[in-house]
């Protein structure tokens, strides 16, 4: 609708389930070119290339920015490399809160609402949090920040702490990711390629690039 280009992670997951069974592809390279998103998309992406990794070598190049979801697929990678000027990190989560109630009442229209269970209602677009309801959305941002903070911990071989000390939302360049540990190496594809060669025990010049999807 905007001119934007998504990738979705039922068609990507799909097709990394089946460089992962082709015993014809030696090595995945995969290319991150993503300000984020969906964090059930990049856990769904991230889950796939982590079974790959197992059978076969999956190497990292980030493009412009590979960040907060971008970063969070990025950690399935065994090496990542990065342009000197790709924005990435942004380790963190956020979750909005839309709220049409005063919209609404300026137009003299009314909502009626069933929802069932307890607070089953606190995303509603029709009605602010309740003091119970925002403790309550706060404790799941903050859950979920944890676990992207440990999966970059062992992603990285890095101490939850240190991994804090870089994250809560901060974007780095990829001089500095590299600097602070985000990061492998300096290069674009073309590095990524011959890396992940190494890994799969070929030469150079083995093997032939394709491009998926």
């Amino acid at each position: 609708l905007v001119g934007s280009k998504l990738a979705g992670s039922t068609t990507l997951v799909k097709q990394i389930d089946r460089l992962r069974e082709d015993r014809r592809v030696k090595a995945v390279v995969v290319r991150i070119n993503s300000p984020g998103g969906s964090v059930a998309a990049a856990e769904a992406m991230t889950r796939a290339l982590e079974r790959t990794g197992k059978v076969k070598p999956v190497v990292v190049s980030m493009g412009n920015v590979a960040a907060s979801g971008g970063y969070y697929v990025a950690t399935a990678g065994q090496y990542i490399f990065s342009d000197a000027l790709t924005r990435t990190g942004s380790i963190g989560i956020f979750r909005p809160k839309v709220d049409l109630s005063g919209t609404l009442k300026l137009f003299g229209v009314g909502v009626d609402e069933i929802s069932v269970g307890a607070k089953a209602g606190m995303y509603s677009w029709w009605k602010p949090y309740s003091a119970e309801e925002r403790a309550a959305a706060q404790a799941g941002i903050e859950a979920s920040y944890r676990v992207f903070v440990q999966r970059v911990a062992r992603a990285r071989a890095m101490a939850p702490a240190d991994v804090d000390r870089v994250a809560r939302g901060r974007i780095w360049s990829g001089v500095r990711a590299q600097e602070i540990g985000l990061v492998d190496a300096y290069g674009g594809l073309r590095e990524a390629v011959l890396h992940a060669r190494a890994l799969a025990g070929m030469g150079p010049r083995d093997g032939e690039v394709r491009h998926f999807p």
